[in-house]
């Protein structure tokens, strides 16, 4: 028997976390923990791939190792860690990765947690989907072209493109695109640089 506050309880804590925000269908976007920015988001996205590229087929055994009581939770440090030395991944991304698996940054995840949300994060979602389409209908014009335009477009020069400047550059572009399209961008990714 643990003590309040104890192991115990951490073990409770990272169950019930475990039961929220397991994830979302294929093309979804998952639910941004609360305070995740999407820059970090986007950060645990892509380490959540590089994660899922390189240990694919070893992910559960390694989860395991870390599973030292048996009991499904795995000590957030010691996963980091060992992720860091075998996976050529950016720091920041796996920071960003870990904190969207431990949103209440108590040290100790679900394993099957930390599972469902390496694949959702891996996952390709609307926005991405969309992002795709707009690199496969402008890939055959210079890059330098692209993004001249997008540029051009940016009428307060603050370096940031806003859904209406996207538009009317992608337009020129010959390249047309919803507002549904565009809020599925915007609203992922939240800004675009």
């Amino acid at each position: 028997m643990f003590e309040a506050g104890g192991l115990g309880t951490v073990v409770q804590r990272v169950q019930e976390d475990s039961k929220q925000n397991t994830g979302a269908a294929v093309g979804e976007d998952l639910k941004k923990p609360i305070g995740v920015s999407p820059e970090e988001y986007q950060e645990a996205r892509r380490g959540a791939r590089k994660v899922m590229f390189k240990k694919h087929n070893t992910i559960k055994e390694l989860l395991g190792e870390f599973d030292v009581m048996d009991d499904g939770i795995v000590k957030r440090d010691s996963l980091q860690e060992r992720l860091q030395s075998e996976v050529e991944v950016d720091i920041d991304e796996l920071n960003s990765l870990m904190t969207v698996a431990d949103p209440g940054k108590r040290g100790f995840i679900a394993a099957v947690n930390f599972l469902d949300k390496l694949y959702d994060l891996s996952n390709e979602t609307e926005a991405d989907a969309v992002l795709r389409r707009i690199y496969q209908a402008t890939r055959q014009m210079p890059d330098e072209n692209v993004f001249d335009e997008i540029r051009q477009k940016d009428a307060d020069n603050d370096g940031n493109v806003e859904k209406q400047e996207l538009k009317e550059a992608l337009k020129k572009l010959k390249c047309n695109i919803s507002e549904t399209d565009l809020e599925k961008i915007f609203g992922s990714y939240g800004k675009l640089i």
